[in-house]
């Protein structure tokens, strides 16, 4: 039975919004340009495990989710 390889092509990475959801409704219905800006500022680039696909924070060693040591994907 061959057996799975894994390609050490290094982590991915994935721009999420990390802030506070209520802030952001909040000020979409009152300030609209605060709103928008408030969603942009609040972004975040994170790191995706290989294994769980589930983002993490950059220079993470381990996954939080998983527990996949993700410094061999470096």
């Amino acid at each position: 039975m061959p057996e799975t390889v894994k390609l050490m092509a290094g982590l991915q990475t994935k721009t999420e919004f990390t802030g506070d959801m209520g802030k952001l409704i909040i000020g979409g219905f009152c300030c609209l340009p605060y709103g928008v800006y408030y969603y942009f500022e609040a972004r975040e680039t994170l790191e995706q495990c290989p294994e769980c696909m589930e983002t993490v924070s950059q220079g993470a060693s381990t996954c939080g989710h998983c527990g996949e040591n993700l410094d061999q994907y470096r």
